[in-house]
């Protein structure tokens, strides 16, 4: 049982800093409500991801874009190259772009940055361990011993979240539902593509339980590969970089790419 909270530190707290949690605190913030938004890393920091959103987001949001392409080095792509497990493909184009792509590390960053500027407070290094609520609102507390109250909350922290362990929404995940991937940004000057405009995705990589990717960026190529976790413990065993450095010697002899991977990226 927790005494009651008379005074607060925000009117709301946003726990987790990606896309999702620097936008609902730049929201708040922009409408006056008082706001801290806390992460467990600080930035910029990197993410396992393809690093690509629909073009429709630029329509969606058409000021924070044009905020975001004076900080961040974003590429339009027009053509889609999707592979079955069989091996059948079918290429995808349109006029305009379909996606954008990015780095992770700076976009990230730089929608934090919108929060910011904003108004909302920022606390970086902040990983929360505990989360208490009552009628009177919310208190987190931090591992470095910090606590912080507020009115309400926001759960942005991510697939591991410990806000939505602590609203009864999720009780975490079993190995069944477990997946391992991979991810290298090279620049172009070591591995290029073949096409800059087109991303490739192979789904169902060699019929197995997973994919395979090549994101061109505006300097560099995002790769990798993905297995749902027990098969590639009980079926490939390889570390998971040779078959990452296999998915890209298979892309290169198909035209895909052209260089070669960098297990240091």
């Amino acid at each position: 049982m927790t005494s009651q909270i008379t005074t607060y530190d925000a009117d709301v707290l946003v726990i987790g800093g990606g896309p999702a949690g620097s936008l609902a605190g730049m929201t708040l913030a922009r409408r006056g409500v008082s706001t801290v938004l806390l992460d467990k890393k600080v930035f910029p920091r990197d993410k396992p991801c393809g690093g690509g959103i629909r073009h429709g987001v630029r329509r969606r949001f058409p000021e924070l874009m044009r905020h975001l392409e004076q900080r961040v080095p974003i590429h339009e792509i027009s053509k889609v190259m999707m592979e079955a497990p069989s091996g059948a493909s079918v290429l995808a184009t349109l006029e305009e772009p379909l996606y954008l792509t990015f780095r992770r590390i700076d976009f990230d960053a730089a929608l934090l940055c919108c929060a910011q500027d904003a108004g909302a407070r920022v606390i970086e290094g902040a990983r929360i361990v505990a989360i208490e609520r009552d009628d009177t609102g919310v208190t987190v507390g931090c591992a470095d011993g910090r606590r912080l109250t507020a009115r309400a909350l926001v759960g942005a922290d991510g697939v591991n979240s410990i806000v939505a362990r602590a609203a009864g929404l999720t009780h975490g995940f079993t190995n069944a539902e477990l997946a391992i991937d991979t991810m290298e940004e090279t620049p172009l000057e070591e591995l290029g593509v073949a096409d800059p405009d087109a991303i490739y995705v192979a789904y169902g990589y060699k019929g197995w339980p997973g994919y395979g990717y090549v994101f061109p960026k505006r300097c560099c190529v995002d790769a990798g590969v993905g297995f749902l976790l027990p098969f590639f413990k009980e079926t490939l065993g390889d570390a998971p970089y040779e078959h990452h450095a296999r998915f890209l010697q298979e892309m290169s002899a198909k035209g895909v790419v052209r260089g070669s991977s960098n297990p240091d990226n």
